[in-house]
């Protein structure tokens, strides 16, 4: 029997379809999020990487600014590009298109990015928020991962899992965000002695290395769950023959086209594994939705009490369940609903049911708590961190 194939072309789906009824609560009341993604140059890559983007935007019903300052781009003139979007309130995320041209020094930029505007999660502030377990904008690959973990009902608290790659983008948040998770983590990378052996004990594997097909069978114990977050363009023809000997389509699209899609990989593991993500359709597409995501959660985050009252926007689950008197009166103990305004900062269980919603990716909402959290008169920051959801939880053991 094969290996489950995780969707990630269906999660991505569920996800858009929660995030619109999001959007459409904010139109509402005269809030439209913002994205502006600035693509320095015409790299043919970053060109189709952030039109992908504008395209989500335009099908959400985001606002979407698309800067393209030309090659010749220096630092400064970047970071001035950066500070103006950063005081531009109709802008609530901002994301600088990688790799940039070499005379640019990519960290001071991504320094720059106003944290509450970091939707690629990239800021020090963020990744230091994410590490102490505080509600963070999260960098969306490794949130997407998590959402296919917790919509597919892939165990992770108590799992052993092994994430293969250490980079600041993927590997480690990665790491943190199945630590918080409460699964038991091991990181691997090019140096580590006996990565498979390693490996075969995970009940969880992240594959993030970055080499074609590096994953084998003998790296997976049976039943386990393997994510494939690689994503390598094979043109070499005797590569891609080892790689897919035992898929003649894979090999004919190599024929016709000069090159194939291959993720970390390789795709004889769907014979031992329980479940896994094939590439393309695994991961990727969460990558995007997890941007849309960030950036709607930027728009709450950065209006904190701005936002219409409990009584206008409460949905109909939650009004009803509030007059039935069967809401408890701990605020971070009571169920949530998907359009609901206010985010509320108990992890929910995924899918979650309320009307048939599914909970939203990265924060939960919870109409019950929008008069308690409005009422507050705290500082911008407790106020659009301290109430919002974020994917990650430690346990009160440690």
């Amino acid at each position: 029997m094969g290996a489950r194939i995780l969707n990630g072309n269906a999660i991505r789906d569920q996800i858009y379809a929660e995030l619109k009824g999001e959007i459409s609560s904010l139109a509402a009341v005269g809030i439209r999020p913002g994205l502006a993604a600035v693509r320095v140059g015409d790299d043919p890559a970053s060109k189709l990487y952030v039109n992908s983007k504008i395209a989500a935007c335009e099908k959400l019903g985001l606002a979407s600014f698309h800067v393209t300052p030309p090659a010749s781009t220096t630092t400064d003139e970047l970071l001035s590009i950066v500070s103006d979007l950063n005081n531009r309130d109709d802008v609530d995320g901002i994301l600088v298109q990688m790799p940039l041209p070499k005379q640019i020094d990519s960290k001071k930029i991504l320094d720059a990015i106003a944290p509450a505007k970091d939707v690629d999660g990239f800021h020090p502030v963020n990744v230091g928020r994410l590490v102490a377990g505080r509600p963070a904008l999260v960098a969306c690959t490794p949130a997407g991962v998590m959402e296919i973990l917790r919509r597919s009902d892939i165990p992770i608290e108590g799992a052993n899992a092994v994430v293969i790659g250490r980079s600041d983008i993927v590997g480690k948040p990665m790491a943190l965000l199945l630590l918080h998770a409460n699964a038991t983590v091991t990181i691997c990378h090019s140096k580590s002695k006996d990565l498979p052996g390693i490996a075969r004990r995970a009940d969880i594997i992240v594959a993030a290395i970055g080499k074609a097909a590096m994953v084998t069978p003998e790296f997976v114990r049976p039943g386990a769950t393997v994510i494939d977050v690689g994503q390598i363009v094979v043109k070499d023809a005797a590569q891609a023959q080892r790689i897919f000997a035992k898929f003649p389509a894979k090999l004919e699209s190599f024929r016709a086209k000069g090159s194939v899609l291959a993720g970390d990989v390789h795709p004889e593991v769907a014979e031992v594994a329980g479940a896994y993500t094939p590439v393309p359709g695994g991961v990727g597409p969460l990558t995007i939705a997890m941007l849309m995501s960030n950036t709607v959660k930027a728009a709450r985050m950065r209006r904190g009490s701005s936002v219409p009252s409990a009584a206008a926007v409460r949905p109909r689950c939650c009004a009803s369940a509030s007059r039935a008197g069967s809401l408890p009166e701990n605020p971070w103990s009571r169920p949530c609903c998907a359009t609901a305004i206010f985010p509320c900062s108990t992890p929910m269980p995924s899918p979650m049911n309320c009307s048939n919603q599914a909970s939203l990716p990265t924060m939960r909402s919870c109409a019950n708590s929008a008069a308690r959290f409005s009422s507050r008169a705290e500082p911008w920051t407790a106020r659009s961190s301290a109430r919002s959801f974020s994917p990650m939880r430690r346990s009160a053991r440690g």
